[in-house]
C-alpha cells in the first residue's frame, strides 16, 4: 500500500506541474510585487502566491524535465517520466504579509521577499530544483538595491553578506 501512495504522490507530482496556475496582473521580470494576489515571472518560470493580509507567502518554481526516474524508497520500484512540467513550491509557515510587505523576483534563480516587519528572505534555486533559503539578516549574495532601498533602516543595518556567490 505504501508502495501505491509513492507512485500515486510521485505520479502528482510530475502531472501537476502541466497546469500552471492562473495570474492576474503578472509581474514583470525584476519588479517588485506589492499587491496581493498570483503572479507570474521569468517567462512563467516563477509563480508567486500572496492571499492577502496576514496570508502565508507561497513562491513556486517550474522546470521542464526531459527524462526522470524516481525510485519509492520502500519498495525500490523505479517511476519513469519523460517531457514532463514539474514544480517546486517552498512556503513558510513564520511569512506573513504585514503592512509594507513585497516581494522582488531578481532573476530565474532568486526570490527576495520581505514580510512587512523584520524578516527578509531569499530563495535560491537551481536549474534542478535545489532550493536554499537564506535569511533574515545574512545572505550568500548582494541584497540588490530595488529590495534594499524599500526596506526600513533598522532592517537594512542587520543585512550582512556570508559568501558570495557566482551568479
Amino acid at each position: 500500500m505504501r508502495a501505491l501512495i509513492w507512485l500515486l504522490i510521485s505520479a502528482a507530482l510530475i502531472l501537476a506541474g502541466n497546469s500552471r496556475a492562473s495570474t492576474n496582473n503578472p509581474a514583470a521580470d525584476g519588479k517588485l510585487i506589492t499587491t496581493f494576489g498570483s503572479y507570474s515571472a521569468v517567462g512563467g518560470l516563477w509563480t508567486i502566491k500572496v492571499p492577502g493580509l496576514g496570508g502565508k507567502l507561497e513562491v513556486a518554481r517550474g522546470q521542464h524535465v526531459v527524462s526522470m526516474a524516481v525510485t519509492n524508497p520502500i519498495s525500490k520500484q523505479i517511476s519513469y517520466a519523460q517531457n514532463a512540467f514539474m514544480t517546486n513550491t517552498v512556503s513558510s509557515d513564520n511569512w506573513r504579509a504585514h503592512t509594507n510587505w513585497f516581494v522582488f523576483v531578481e532573476n530565474d534563480s532568486r526570490v527576495w521577499s520581505y514580510d512587512g516587519k523584520e524578516s527578509l528572505d531569499l530563495l535560491l534555486e537551481d536549474a534542478v530544483g535545489a532550493s536554499l533559503i537564506a535569511g533574515p539578516c545574512a545572505f550568500p549574495c548582494e541584497v540588490p538595491e530595488p529590495v534594499r532601498s524599500r526596506l526600513p533602516e533598522s532592517v537594512r543595518r542587520k543585512l550582512t553578506v556570508k559568501s558570495k556567490l557566482t551568479n
